[in-house]
């Protein structure tokens, strides 16, 4: 997303609590490193933010002085995924110092990061959602201003929740075709360019199973603010986050199969 920035002609300064998030960037384009994200706010007409739970949002905010070093009409824009009520508050927060506040969660993962085609759910003031637009084209080919503050968010939630629903459906069925003795990766290719296609099904056959502890840590954390944020809504949800919540846990059971066939593979290959 920052490449992206920059290779369309933004002025981009970057600033992470990491070093190795700056350093993984030096050499493939063009930008200023902010020596903390109070820096970063003074330099900034836009300032968005890229970071894991609300929490984390909060202190950027307050602890780092990213609010107070802000000139006003600018816009803090926060692309993780967290509750709508925060993203509320949030916003509030923001307006007191004459600064936007959108909650605008990203979708599509490392891949379509890559080619720039991510989607945003965007929530907050329609002049603050006007005045980003340039700047998410650079790196998104669906954007949607879905309404007030935290409508971004709830969006974002109901997505995954949907994922993570359809997980549990394409857990099943692979674990069935293993019983059968089909290479569940090999079957899920042939189905992903069927009609039994699901980005669920994606996710588990070609994600880097490196990769999936972080990402049922991740989706089990949205789960939970989804089953938070409904709490108390006439509509039923129980039956939803329950499979939602199969979902999650079952990503454990594709991990080890998919690892117990690889094992297979390299035995049958030695004998």
């Amino acid at each position: 997303m920052a490449q992206a920035i920059a290779e369309s002609g933004h002025s981009l300064a970057v600033w992470a609590r990491r070093p190795a998030s700056i350093d993984a960037l030096r050499g493939s384009f063009t930008f200023d490193v902010a020596d903390s994200v109070a820096s970063l706010g003074a330099m900034s007409d836009i300032v968005a933010l890229c970071v894991y739970q609300d929490s984390d949002v909060e202190e950027l905010m307050l602890d780092g002085k990213l609010l107070e070093s802000m000139p006003a009409g600018s816009v803090i824009v926060n692309h993780g995924t967290g509750s709508p009520a925060a993203a509320g508050r949030f916003a509030e927060l923001a307006r007191k110092s004459q600064i936007t506040m959108l909650d605008a969660p990203v979708s599509g993962g490392a891949e379509r990061a890559r080619t720039r085609t991510l989607s945003i759910m965007v929530g907050g003031d329609e002049e603050g959602y006007l005045q980003c637009q340039t700047l998410f084209a650079s790196y998104a080919t669906v954007v949607t201003h879905l309404g007030p503050p935290g409508s971004g968010q709830f969006a974002k939630l109901i997505n995954n929740v949907l994922v993570t629903a359809n997980m549990r459906n394409a857990e099943q069925a692979l674990l069935l075709a293993d019983s059968l003795g089909f290479d569940v990766v090999e079957l899920g290719e042939v189905i992903l360019a069927s009609s039994g296609s699901s980005r669920a099904l994606e996710q588990l056959v070609r994600t880097d199973t490196d990769l999936f502890d972080h990402f049922q840590i991740a989706l089990d954390k949205d789960v939970s603010e989804f089953a938070a944020a409904v709490e108390g809504t006439a509509f039923p949800t129980a039956d939803l986050v329950a499979a939602a919540r199969l979902g999650v846990a079952g990503m454990s059971e594709i991990v080890r199969l998919r690892a117990g066939q690889s094992r297979n593979r390299l035995s049958g290959q030695a004998t």
